[in-house]
C-alpha cells in the first residue's frame, strides 16, 4: 500500500513525465552559431539632476511612447500611456506594445525611481507577509509579521524587474523597439577598488543597489545628464568657493570618480546631450578603427612591455576581423589602466645618488 511509485513511460509523478527507457537517445540538436557584430535594437538609461533635460532628451528619440508615472512629459508634444499607476499596470503596457496595433519606434520608461516604488507596492499587497497580509514596506515582504526580510523584498523586486526585461527582449525582437529608461540621481557610496584607498561618493541610480545593478549591467548604455560645474575661488580667506554651472548639457558615457555610466559602443568621456549627437557618437564609435583610437588612447604612456602585449592583441583581433575582441580590450582597460612608465622625475639619477652619498 505505501510501496513507492514505480516511474514507467509516461507515468507522471508531481507533473514531471518519466523519460521513456525504451526510446534510442535522439542525437543533439547542433547549437547555433554566429560572428560579428549584432546590429539590434537599443536599451538606453539616462540620468541625472532634477530638472536637467532628461526627458526632452527622450522625446527626440525616433517615434516614442512615454509611460509617463512622474509627469515629465507633459510639456512636451509627445504620446503617452494615460492611467498608470500600478506595476501590473506597467507590465500590461509593455504587452501591449507586442501585440498592439502601433507605430511606435521607442517606449520611455519615466522615471525608474517610480516604477520601482510602484513595484514595492505590490509587492507589498502581493504576497504582502507570510502569512497574505498586506505590510507598510518593502522591508517585510515574505517576512514573519512584525520582522525585517533581510533584503528579501528587494530581491524579489529584481525578480519582477527581470520580468519587465524579458517582455521588453520579445519586444524588442519582434517589434524593434528601442526602450529608454529614465531615472533621477543620488549621491550614493563608491568602492575604491584600491584596498589601501579611501571610497568615496559617486552620482548613481535613484533606485536599489541591487535593481541599480541590475540596470548597470543589463542597458546597452547607461549616461549621467549633467551640466559641468565651475568652482571660482573666494576672493579672501572669508569668502566661500562658489560653483557656477555651465549653460552646456552634458551626458557622461563612462564611469569616472564623480559618477557611475557605461557603454558598449567605445565612447569616452563626454557627448552633447542631443539624441542626434548621441546617436552619432554611437555609430562612430562602433567601427573597429574607433575602438583602436580608444585603446591607444588609454595605453598611451604606459610601459613598452605592456604596450606591445596589447598591440599585439589588437593585431590578432584585427586579423580575425573580431571587433567584439577589440571592445573586450578596451573596456578591460577602461576597468583597470596600465601602469605608467616611469619617468626622469619619478627617479634620482645615479649620478646625483652619488652625490647625495658623498
Amino acid at each position: 500500500m505505501n510501496a513507492p511509485i514505480q516511474s514507467t513511460p509516461g507515468n507522471t509523478r508531481s507533473g514531471v513525465r518519466a523519460p521513456s527507457q525504451s526510446a534510442p537517445a535522439s542525437p543533439a540538436k547542433p547549437p547555433s552559431i554566429s560572428s560579428g557584430r549584432i546590429q539590434r535594437p537599443l536599451w538606453l538609461g539616462i540620468y541625472g539632476a532634477a530638472g536637467v533635460g532628461k526627458t526632452t532628451l527622450a522625446a527626440e528619440a525616433p517615434a516614442p511612447i512615454f509611460l509617463d508615472l512622474d509627469d515629465g512629459s507633459s510639456e512636451l508634444n509627445v504620446s503617452r500611456f494615460d492611467g498608470i499607476e500600478t506595476w501590473p499596470e506597467v507590465l500590461g503596457a509593455v504587452r501591449w506594445m507586442i501585440t498592439g496595433e502601433h507605430d511606435f519606434k521607442t517606449i520611455v520608461f519615466d522615471t525608474v525611481d517610480k516604477m520601482e516604488w510602484l513595484c514595492h507596492q505590490h509587492l507589498c499587497h502581493t504576497p504582502g507577509d507570510k502569512k497574505g497580509n498586506p505590510v507598510s514596506s518593502i522591508e517585510y515582504v515574505a517576512s514573519e509579521e512584525g520582522k525585517t526580510n533581510f533584503g528579501r523584498g528587494h530581491d524579489m523586486t529584481v525578480v519582477e524587474f527581470r520580468r519587465l526585461f524579458a517582455m521588453l527582449h520579445e519586444l524588442r525582437r519582434k517589434r524593434g523597439m528601442t526602450a529608454v529608461f529614465i531615472s533621477h540621481g543620488k549621491i550614493a557610496s563608491g568602492i575604491n577598488p584600491d584596498a589601501a584607498a579611501a571610497d568615496f561618493n559617486v552620482w548613481d541610480l535613484k533606485c536599489g543597489k541591487k535593481l541599480a545593478g541590475l540596470f548597470l549591467e543589463s542597458l546597452d548604455g547607461l549616461f549621467y545628464a549633467h551640466r559641468p560645474v565651475a568652482v571660482a575661488a573666494g576672493e579672501s580667506q572669508r569668502d566661500r568657493d562658489r560653483g557656477y554651472l555651465d549653460k552646456e548639457r552634458l551626458l557622461g558615457v563612462e564611469s569616472t570618480g564623480g559618477y557611475v555610466a557605461k557603454n558598449r559602443f567605445g565612447l569616452t568621456g563626454t557627448v552633447a546631450m542631443n539624441w542626434r549627437s548621441l546617436t552619432e557618437a554611437m555609430g562612430r564609435a562602433a567601427t573597429p578603427d574607433a575602438i583602436i583610437a580608444s585603446i591607444r588612447a588609454r595605453i598611451a604612456g604606459a610601459e613598452s612591455s605592456a604596450v606591445g602585449r596589447v598591440e599585439a592583441s589588437i593585431a590578432a583581433a584585427v586579423s580575425a576581423g573580431n571587433t567584439a575582441k577589440l571592445h573586450e580590450i578596451d573596456s578591460y582597460l577602461a576597468a583597470k589602466p596600465l601602469p605608467r612608465a616611469a619617468t626622469t622625475t619619478d627617479t634620482i639619477p645615479a649620478e646625483t645618488t652619488a652625490t647625495t652619498e658623498e
